[in-house]
């Protein structure tokens, strides 16, 4: 059988153990349900190109 010392310890455990789940949880669920933002920037690099007007799509000539 267990001693009265055996089972303070195992207590305190216990308590310490769940404290840290419970901490752990709402760590995961603040992750989980504060708003996000994302910034992106957009820059134009050296020697790119630009479209001026759509592409146009142009089909090959089948006939034969």
């Amino acid at each position: 059988m267990a001693t009265d010392k055996e089972f303070i310890v195992n207590k305190k455990f216990i308590i310490v153990f769940v404290v840290i789940q419970v901490v752990i949880t709402g760590f995961i669920v603040y992750a989980l349900i504060s708003p996000k933002s994302v910034t992106i920037e957009v820059r134009q690099k050296e020697n790119s190109y630009f479209i001026d007007k759509p592409l146009e799509i142009t089909l090959p000539n089948t006939s034969y």
